[in-house]
């Protein structure tokens, strides 16, 4: 069934692996999609499969009048906006561990990362506040909750991201606006399966407690429930899609190895 029919969507970092699965499902479920991503060749070619319930639109992040061109212009064309997915991400090999920190990796980290949603939010608020209602997901991660050896500045900016969902939903959710976070675990991309290789995804597998890693289609069905009604008494909270990561000790997989 269509969940989605009729409400309209943004979906920000649109051209990557989560992104695009999660506009496929989208549109599937009756919506229609902005698919956002710096990368504009990719967003035309995901609309283009996509057809007339999508289109594609370049912006940048960081650039607070680009944000606020994507949302009115989403409005403008579709007369509504129910949905904002801000999934743009930075993340990268120059974001390593605290002593070797590099002022511009942080500085970007934070345009992209926080503000960059933050702008999306300043500029979706006003559109939902008149229609009653709208939803806001932000994609946090699982570094934001715990240190790790690397991404520092990436974990940083998605633990803000969370913090950033708590005041949102507690500023507006009066007004019928809702604002929930995602914090996913490993999920299986083309691009993570090729820069782990088996022995990273392996490793990985035995840290999580089903028996497979997350899917871009785990992402895409969580998104669509958030963004439907069966959801409108769900906010200011962030959900740790990352099948149980996080809710065991860590030496669990070395427990269970001896067991064998």
């Amino acid at each position: 069934m269509a969940q989605l029919r009729d409400k309209v969507a943004i979906v920000t970092g649109a051209a990557g692996g989560l992104g695009s699965e999660t506009c496929r499902r989208l549109v599937a479920e009756g919506a229609r999609v902005v698919v956002a991503d710096i990368n504009g060749p990719g967003a035309e070619q995901l609309a283009g499969e996509l057809g007339d319930a999508a289109v594609a639109y370049r912006f940048d992040a960081r650039d607070e009048s680009q944000v606020r061109a994507l949302v009115d212009s989403t409005v403008d064309r579709f007369g509504r906006l129910d949905l904002l997915h801000n999934n743009a991400v930075l993340s990268g090999p120059r974001d390593g561990m605290v002593e070797d920190a590099e002022a511009d990796v942080w500085d970007t980290a934070y345009e992209i990362n926080l503000r960059g949603y933050m702008f999306g939010c300043k500029h979706a608020i006003p559109h939902m506040r008149k229609a009653g209602r709208g939803v806001i997901v932000n994609m946090a991660s699982d570094s934001a909750l715990a240190g790790d050896m690397m991404l520092t500045a990436y974990g940083c900016t998605k633990a803000a991201v969370i913090t950033l969902t708590q005041y949102v939903a507690t500023q507006y959710g009066k007004e019928g606006i809702r604002c929930v976070s995602v914090t996913p675990g490993a999920m299986l991309t083309d691009s993570m399966r090729n820069h782990m290789g088996p022995e990273g995804v392996a490793m990985l597998e035995n840290h999580h407690l089903t028996p497979r890693l997350g899917k871009p289609s785990d992402l895409a069905g969580l998104i669509v429930y958030l963004a439907s009604d069966d959801a409108e008494f769900l906010t200011g909270i962030n959900i740790p899609l990352d099948g149980g990561y996080y809710s065991h000790l860590p030496t669990t997989a070395d427990l269970r190895r001896a067991r064998r």
